[in-house]
């Protein structure tokens, strides 16, 4: 959106900028992955894809269920109102967007 108000030059500046960074982030992976044994890598960053992906189902099973779209079998599988720090309430809010972007 920033593109889109502002000059053609400061937008190209902006993209050379953008890409001569990716670039150098790049060439650093490369320089890095010499040295970092990829075994290791692929299996931590493996494991870090899965929990994460589970978090995001976990959250649309539960937002699906909120909306009453998505029935379960039990009433309460399981209960984290023990436990506030797991619960939706200890969310912080997100500031309201006022649309001028």
């Amino acid at each position: 959106m920033a593109a889109a108000t502002a000059d053609t030059g400061t937008a190209v500046i902006g993209g050379m900028i953008g890409l001569a960074i990716a670039i150098v982030a790049g060439y650093l992976v490369v320089l890095g992955g010499k040295r970092l044994p990829m075994s290791k890598f692929f299996q931590v960053t493996g494991v870090m894809l899965i929990v994460f992906a589970a978090g995001v189902l976990s959250r649309s099973v539960l937002f699906l269920q909120t909306a009453g779209d998505l029935g379960s079998l039990w009433d309460s599988v399981y209960d984290l109102n023990a436990h506030t720090w797991l619960t939706i309430e200890s969310e912080a809010a997100a500031e309201p967007s006022t649309g001028r972007g």
